[in-house]
């Protein structure tokens, strides 16, 4: 992989956001991951 992993886009669900007081806490929306996973494998045909 070397590289591609850092430079890939990324298919992420979820990541760190603040909440009210600032304190950092997960989020995650499954859904969109797989609609953004989706878009993508249709606009690059073959790869996986």
């Amino acid at each position: 992989m070397g590289l591609r992993v850092f430079l890939s886009p990324t298919y992420r669900a979820g990541g760190m956001v603040l909440d009210e007081l600032g304190k950092p806490v997960p989020y995650f929306d499954e859904d969109r991951g797989f609609q953004d996973l989706d878009t993508m494998k249709a606009q690059y045909p073959g790869r996986s």
